[in-house]
C-alpha cells in the first residue's frame, strides 16, 4: 500500500505529540519546583537534572543515527540494485547472438517477456497484489526463460557458448532475486517504536529543564520537534523509497530503456 499519507500524518502526529509532551514536562518541573521552594519555583535549583537529560538525549541521538544512516544505506543500496539488474538485462540480451540463430528469435521474446514481468513488480510497488503477481509472473517467465537457453546450447552449434550465455542469464536471474528481497528487507517495526518513545521521552524531560521558566519558549518547542519529527519522517520515506516522496524511479529508466531497444530488434 502507499505509505505517504500514513508517513505524513505519523510525522504530525509526531510533531504534535512532542509539543504536548514538553509542555508536559515543563508542568511537572514546575510543580517539583513549586514543592522544592514554595511560592518561588523560579528561585529554586534543578541541579542534578544535568546527568540525565544528558544521558537521554545520548541515546536519542545514537539511535536516530543508527535509523537514519540503516535506512539511507539500503536507499542506496535498492538503487544501485536497480542498475546492476538493467546491466545484467543488457548483457544477457547481447549474448544472445552468441547462440545458434535458429534459437534466437524464441529466446529474444522470452527475455522481453521476462523484462516486462520485472518492470510489473515495480511498476506499481503500493499494490501488494500487483506486485506479488510480477513476482510470479517473473518466475513463469524465467523458467521458460531457462528452459529454451538449455536447449539451445545443449545442440553442436549452441555448446561453444555456454560459458558466456549461461552465467550471463545466471547473473541476471540472481540480481532479480536479491532485488526482490531487497524490497522486503527493513527496520524492525519495534524499533522505530521505541525510537517514538524515547523521542517523547526526551521531550518530556526536555520540558522539565526548562521549569524554570514561567513559560516554555515557544521557538525552542518549535524547533525541537520540527527536527525530530521530520527526521523520523525522512526515515521512513528512506526506508520504503517506492511508497513515499523519495522514489528511485529515475533508476528505472535504464530497464525501460533497455525494453524499448529490445523491441527494434527482431
Amino acid at each position: 500500500m502507499d505509505l505517504l499519507p500514513q508517513s505524513i500524518g505519523l510525522g504530525a502526529a509526531t510533531f504534535v505529540g512532542l509539543l504536548i509532551a514538553l509542555s508536559a514536562g515543563h508542568r511537572v518541573g514546575r510543580r517539583r519546583l513549586a514543592r522544592a521552594a514554595g511560592a518561588s519555583p523560579d528561585a529554586a535549583s534543578t541541579a542534578g537534572q544535568a546527568p540525565i537529560e544528558s544521558a537521554v538525549f545520548a541515546i536519542l541521538g545514537l539511535l536516530l543515527a543508527f535509523t537514519f544512516s540503516g535506512a539511507a544505506g539500503r536507499f542506496a543500496d535498492r538503487r544501485d540494485l536497480v542498475t546492476q539488474e538493467a546491466n545484467a538485462m543488457g548483457t544477457a540480451w547481447l549474448r544472445i547472438d552468441l547462440l545458434p540463430v535458429s534459437a534466437r528469435p524464441a529466446i529474444r521474446t522470452a527475455l522481453r517477456r521476462y523484462v516486462d514481468a520485472r518492470l510489473a513488480v515495480y511498476r506499481t510497488p503500493a499494490d501488494d497484489a500487483a506486485v506479488a503477481a510480477g513476482v510470479r509472473a517473473t518466475g513463469e517467465a524465467q523458467a521458460t526463460l531457462w528452459g529454451l537457453v538449455v536447449e539451445a546450447v545443449a545442440i553442436p552449434e549452441g555448446q561453444r557458448a555456454v560459458t558466456t550465455v549461461v552465467p550471463a542469464m545466471n547473473d541476471m536471474f540472481d540480481l532479480a532475486t536479491t532485488r526482490t528481497m531487497a524490497m522486503e528487507v527493513h527496520q524492525p517495526p519495534l524499533l522505530y517504536g521505541f525510537l517514538l518513545l524515547l523521542m517523547f521521552v526526551a521531550a518530556f524531560v526536555a520540558g522539565i529543564s526548562m521549569a524554570p521558566r514561567a513559560r516554555v519558549s515557544r521557538l525552542y518547542a518549535v524547533v525541537l520537534a520540527a527536527t525530530l519529527a521530520t527526521t523520523i519522517w525522512i526515515t521512513l520515506d528512506l526506508e520504503y523509497p517506492r511508497r513515499g516522496v523519495l522514489r528511485i524511479t529515475s533508476q528505472d529508466r535504464a530497464i525501460t530503456t533497455l525494453r524499448a531497444e529490445m523491441d527494434r530488434t527482431p
